[in-house]
């Protein structure tokens, strides 16, 4: 269903908690299985003519029925630290008094 409202690998296996290659494993599995679809639209559209995926459902969803926002995971903002060094060289006579 997240295939038919156009979301990258990514962002599906974000939602679905999964890594993207199993992703794209999966939609490989599901292209094959219903004959060798180009694309992602292609495959989901036959899986609608086939009865798999329920029209009403991907009308719901693209419509904005179930809209949800994922925000990034920022890193916190760090202080930030400048040191700075000097080096100074130091006679022998000064070393030894």
């Amino acid at each position: 269903i997240y295939a038919a409202k156009d979301m990258t690998a990514k962002e599906i296996a974000r939602r679905m908690d999964c890594s993207p290659s199993t992703i794209k494993k999966q939609l490989d599995t599901a292209r094959f299985k219903l004959g060798m679809q180009r694309t992602i639209r292609g495959l989901c559209l036959e899986a609608m003519r086939r009865g798999i995926i329920a029209p009403l459902m991907v009308a719901l969803l693209i419509g904005g029925g179930n809209v949800q926002q994922i925000q990034p995971v920022r890193r916190p903002d760090a202080p930030r630290v400048q040191t700075a060094v000097r080096i100074q060289r130091i006679q022998d006579g000064l070393l030894a008094a």
